[in-house]
């Protein structure tokens, strides 16, 4: 990677840290059973929330050490870590929120209920902002010792 400055992906590190931390407040999956709402669950309600702005916490820390030391490879490593596990856990919880009407329809009987299941923004804004980290650690982790600042 040639001289490519480090303010860059200080910012898209931190843009990333922020979008993950706000994501995990918003609502995550709304189900509806005959069109009636049933359930909606926040990141945090749903406990993936939780541990994906704690990795976010993880991401910013590590990511300020690799800026405020330019190259430290491995807090560059650790954000792009941190950022692949909360990408990870925001698709399982795509892959549950999917799955939801389905386990819903097993558990009512007597007659056959339309349910259906959304992924919701916060759900994708914290996938965004997971994948955020991912880029900024990763073009972090592969500047030359000596770039620009």
């Amino acid at each position: 990677m040639g001289r490519v400055s480090r303010w860059p992906l200080i910012v898209l590190v931190l843009v990333g840290v922020v979008m993950v931390v706000v994501g995990a407040g918003l609502e995550w999956s709304r189900v509806t059973l005959d069109g009636r709402e049933i359930s909606t669950e926040s990141g945090l309600s749903r406990g993936d929330g939780s541990l994906t702005a704690a990795l976010a916490a993880v991401a910013g820390l590590a990511g300020a050490a690799w800026a405020g030391w330019g190259r430290a490879r491995r807090a560059a490593l650790v954000t792009l870590a941190a950022g692949a596990g909360i990408v990870l856990v925001a698709v399982l919880a795509m892959v549950d929120v999917r799955d939801q009407p389905a386990r819903i329809a097993r558990e009512v009987t007597g007659f056959l209920p339309r349910v259906e299941s959304v992924v919701s923004p916060g759900l994708w804004l914290t996938l965004a902002g997971g994948a955020l980290l991912v880029i900024g650690g990763g073009l972090a982790a592969a500047r030359r010792p000596g770039t620009a600042r």
